[in-house]
């Protein structure tokens, strides 16, 4: 059965969305923070967490973007009017962290020598997904796949051939959109935008396939899935195929995911933290790399790469873990602070309908 009554907009009644949420966003913070690491405390030291987060590429944000779809699946029948949080809403996020970004760029030593850009180049950078490109793509996701779901009925499965089809030829239409923007601008992220689309899509299509695999995850399962997974992965990683190759890993990997979700227990205190991550990825996503813009910042400012020694191979493991952990809570702490704070909530909280008129309840 394909697309069935399952309501899972309350996630905690199901443990392992918000789990692969948290460890998704955790796994992107880390891969960042150790990039960040790397750039301002360099060593001769192999960077361990960036070699493992480029390994996992191919299963990290089509994870987060699937688990997105099974939630997004319930709009799929509703009115258009029920979308906007999940579209105009959300675009506006986009557009006022955006703006932030831009406003960063004008900042002494925000560019990197390079010229403020043209006003025209500005507005491609609202136009296009560059620098927070998940919170651009996922409105478009939803409002294609809403196009889908009521173009094609019951037969809404067939638009995983176009969807494939645009996640295997994703980096050669990508290479078409390489020169829209240039430095300081975020590039237009083309490829990773095209590529995620297909498990978006296959989260809302395919969504009792997904529970079903949850359902009847069991170790003899996990261990195929693994070693299909870590086969498949260890070609694409070491030998560099073609970027279409990319899509056969993914399937395997997700496959891989969905086995340890299935034969978790969400018990214990990190796992019930990953669950608490998973329920605060938007503030997470939003702001992690202007803080550590700011952590550059600071860096270049008091010359720590000079007087504290960072070039041990325990610091370049244990400091982008601790630094992820700060950075994620320091995230948290403000997306909650801004929450309350009247004019700047909506920096983290998808803006109401506007076009909708206001209940006595909203009035309240």
């Amino acid at each position: 059965m394909i697309y069935p009554n399952i309501n899972i907009s309350a996630s905690r009644t199901y443990p392992w969305i918000d789990f692969a949420k948290g460890f998704c966003i955790s796994f992107v913070v880390l891969g960042h923070t150790a990039g960040w690491f790397e750039r301002n405390f360099p060593t001769e030291e192999a960077p361990v967490w960036m070699i493992i987060s480029e390994f996992f590429q191919s299963v990290r944000m089509p994870l987060f973007f699937m688990v997105s779809g099974l939630l997004a699946a319930s709009k799929m029948g509703k009115p258009p009017s029920e979308l906007w949080d999940k579209t105009i809403g959300l675009y506006i996020i986009y557009v006022l962290w955006t703006a932030l970004y831009c406003v960063k760029l004008a900042l002494p030593g925000g560019r990197d020598g390079h010229p403020y850009p043209s006003g025209f180049d500005l507005a491609l950078t609202f136009i296009f997904p560059t620098n927070l490109w998940y919170i651009w793509a996922l409105p478009v996701y939803v409002a294609v796949a809403y196009s889908l779901h009521r173009g094609l009925g019951r037969y809404r499965a067939l638009g995983l051939l176009p969807a494939i089809l645009l996640s295997i030829l994703a980096s050669d239409i990508a290479s078409i959109a390489s020169d829209i923007t240039s430095p300081p601008l975020e590039p237009v992220h083309a490829e990773e935008t095209l590529f995620n689309f297909l498990w978006f899509y296959l989260g809302i299509s395919a969504k009792s396939l997904v529970f079903h695999a949850i359902q009847t995850a069991t170790y003899s399962k996990l261990v195929a899935a693994s070693f299909f997974f870590f086969a498949t992965n260890s070609m694409f990683f070491f030998s560099e195929p073609s970027d279409k190759a990319l899509v056969l890993p993914t399937i395997f990997g997700l496959w891989f995911a969905l086995e340890v979700l299935g034969i978790m227990r969400y018990e214990g205190r990190i796992v019930q933290s990953l669950c608490f991550v998973g329920r605060s990825t938007l503030p997470i996503y939003v702001q992690h790399m202007f803080l550590l813009t700011g952590l550059t910042w600071l860096v270049n400012k008091t010359n720590l790469a000079e007087t504290i020694y960072f070039s041990g191979a325990g610091m370049h493991f244990w400091g982008p873990l601790t630094l992820t952990l700060i950075v994620m809570t320091s995230c948290i702490l403000s997306g909650t602070a801004l929450r309350q704070i009247p004019g700047f909530r909506y920096l983290v909280v998808p803006v109401p309908n506007l076009l909708r008129p206001r209940t006595s309840t909203q009035l309240a």
